[in-house]
């Protein structure tokens, strides 16, 4: 089976973690001080608190803007649920938001929903898709990047506006520590807060966020790998937009230069209500695992609103496994097997150019 995803391991970061754990130095020390210095340098930032998850940075990052009780966090209803688990966690009052035609945060939904009860905007790259935060930056309202499935490149670290920004390393991610994550921001005074909420729980000094340094072994070792695994991305989803660019009913995301693949997805425009599931158990007859990207919507939690973008995206919308470990032979077999179930597909068949 060829699974959706699956992390790229290589000697390197093999030898990396060996070399740690002969150190005996496990737990949070120096490999993750290293770790917060070189995320600093790549995004662009000079501020970086190191975590045990990617869950563990956001709830951190919104715990440092001392929200007010009742105060609303808006975020897209397109998005893992962890993300709405983290708000309600910290006791804000979590306002959904619909998706653009790039699966993005739909910035003039976020404008008109602004009001004096806002105390936060979270902005998830999803699928390592860009999104420029200028026009959430300039709501005035505290902005926190999602950069759970996005790694700017270093030279692209300006298109960045958040008071805060938060990555993941979790196995799948782009860069892996099999967990992990980290906040950055550009305030020294925020930074500061983030280390003392770390450390301080209670009157009792208990470190609720670590990143152990036989995590951060991994993460550093990947993080020296960076153009290598994105530069691999880069060349799997040119592939693909390639092999399906004569699919007219099959909507690829508009490209921006500063997209970083993080999952290949597409749209199949005006296809039978249950194609994609179909497609899902077809794909799997034949050893591939494919999905939708994203397994709910939030707002199935939290009713209320309408949000069409979001229901569309989650009915028409598949996600084929790219990721660096895959080999171009897998690659190859992933596309045969899509362009022969596309092709089966009536409507599709019958919009094909």
């Amino acid at each position: 089976m060829i699974p959706h995803s699956r992390p790229w391991i290589a000697e390197a970061d093999i030898e990396r973690v060996v070399t740690q754990l002969r150190s005996g130095m496990l737990a949070e020390g120096a490999a993750s001080s290293a770790v917060e210095h070189t995320l600093s340098a790549h995004f662009g930032l000079p501020h970086a608190v190191a975590t045990g998850s990617g869950t563990q940075a956001l709830a951190l990052a919104l715990r440092s803007l001392a929200l007010p009780p009742g105060a609303e966090v808006m975020l897209p209803t397109y998005v893992c649920p962890e993300v709405l688990g983290v708000v309600e966690h910290i006791g804000a009052v979590p306002v959904l938001i619909d998706i653009d035609a790039r699966y993005c945060l739909d910035a003039d939904l976020v404008a008109r929903r602004v009001s004096r009860r806002t105390g936060a905007i979270l902005l998830p790259y999803l699928f390592g898709l860009y999104r420029d935060p200028a026009p959430f930056a300039a709501l005035g309202v505290p902005l926190i990047e999602d950069c759970a499935q996005y790694l700017p490149m270093p030279a692209d670290a300006c298109g960045l506006h958040g008071d805060l920004v938060v990555c993941s390393f979790e196995a799948t991610k782009l860069i892996t520590g099999g967990e992990g994550g980290a906040v950055l921001t550009r305030d020294p005074k925020r930074a500061a807060q983030l280390r003392g909420f770390k450390a301080l729980a209670a009157g009792y000094k208990l470190n609720l966020y670590p990143l152990s340094d036989l995590q951060a072994a991994l993460v550093s070792a990947q993080l020296e790998r960076v153009d290598e695994l994105l530069g691999r991305r880069r060349l799997l989803a040119a592939r693909y937009r390639t092999a399906f660019v004569d699919y007219a009913s099959l909507a690829m995301p508009p490209e921006n230069p500063r997209d970083l693949p993080f999952r290949f997805v597409f749209a199949l425009r005006d296809a039978p209500d249950d194609a994609i599931g179909q497609l899902i158990a077809a794909f799997a007859a034949r050893g591939i695992a494919v999905r939708r990207p994203v397994d709910t919507l939030l707002h199935h939690f939290v009713p209320g609103g309408e949000f069409p973008g979001a229901e569309r995206a989650f009915h028409e919308t598949l996600s084929l496994p790219l990721y660096p470990a895959l080999a171009d032979t897998e690659q190859q077999q992933v596309i045969d097997v899509a362009c022969e179930l596309l092709d089966n597909l009536a409507v599709v068949r019958e919009h094909r150019v």
